[in-house]
């Protein structure tokens, strides 16, 4: 636990944050936390119906610029469960900010095509990356070039 300790009184641990973001259900202030520190601890809350409420809660927060690590963090290592609420969320209507979509539609797009994740992974991150094609131009040029160079 010493990675989550600051020396500076008053900080908060990355850990200690995303555990308030995902009891309070709200923005939170994010502090001085540094944003690779952040997405760290949000790497390691990805799993399950938790990972998916925190990528919610990341993608609606009022500061993009401090989540966008965070956000493609919780994309990289979500399991199936966490994919499958993130891309019904998104189905739903749910909005990621702009700046996030290219980066992000990068990783689901990525996670589809990793033979090795499970198959409801893989399948639930080709929905999501179809979903935000549908309002990302050059990401629905990237989805349809994978989609034309699959292997039989």
């Amino acid at each position: 636990m010493a990675s989550d300790s600051f020396s500076e009184p008053g900080s908060v641990a990355p850990s200690d944050l995303i555990r308030r973001l995902l009891d309070d259900g709200d923005a939170q202030d994010l502090g001085d936390i540094p944003v690779d520190e952040l997405a760290a601890a949000a790497a390691d809350h990805a799993a399950e119906v938790e990972g998916a409420r925190l990528f919610v809660i990341l993608a609606e927060h009022p500061r993009a610029e401090a989540t966008t690590k965070a956000l493609v963090a919780v994309a990289e290592n979500a399991d199936v469960l966490a994919m499958m609420e993130i891309a019904s969320w998104l189905g739903r209507g749910g909005q990621v900010p702009p700046t996030h979509r290219q980066g992000l539609g990068r990783v689901f797009l990525e996670r589809a095509a990793d033979r090795s994740a499970h198959y409801g992974t893989r399948s639930q991150a080709l929905k999501a990356a179809m979903i935000m094609a549908q309002s990302e131009r050059s990401l629905l040029r990237r989805l349809q070039a994978d989609l034309l160079d699959l292997d039989p």
